[in-house]
């Protein structure tokens, strides 16, 4: 194998790390990024979901908690209410399982931001879409 070929792979390694931990970031701590390639994700928003599937007894605070509850550690927001506040936004969707052809049905702002995956018996795990709001096109003013 040659010095190109090596580099080439390395390249293609590390962009997988980079793109994959820059997904799974946009959903914070307590969802994970979905990365099965939906193509009815509208740009800009982000597809999450509750990892699992939970077990009902060991993670009864998952399945007790609202929608808006699962979204912590969010870059620069924090939580659902600093996205909200900031102009950001998201919904969300109970699932009877991953992946589910269904999943991009939380691409809508404002959508069960207070359901729980409690709500539904047979529901395995719920999508969370997110979208951010865009960046500032200036620096703020000291």
């Amino acid at each position: 194998m040659s010095l190109l070929e090596v580099t080439l792979r390395l390249v293609v390694l590390l962009s997988v790390f980079v793109c994959d931990s820059y997904a799974q970031g946009e959903c914070g701590s307590m969802l994970a990024a979905d990365l099965t390639g939906d193509n009815r994700v509208p740009p800009g928003w982000h597809l999450c979901y509750i990892p699992g599937p939970p077990d009902p007894i060991r993670d009864e605070d998952i399945f007790n908690m609202e929608c808006r509850e699962l979204l912590k550690d969010l870059p620069l927001y924090g939580d659902a209410a600093g996205l909200l506040a900031a102009g950001g936004n998201f919904g969300c969707w109970n699932l009877l399982t991953y992946p589910d052809p269904d999943m991009a049905n939380a691409c809508r702002p404002g959508l069960q931001h207070t359901i729980k995956l409690g709500n539904c018996l047979r529901c395995t795990t719920m999508s969370v879409c997110i979208t951010y709001p865009p960046p500032p096109t200036e620096p703020p003013r000291l």
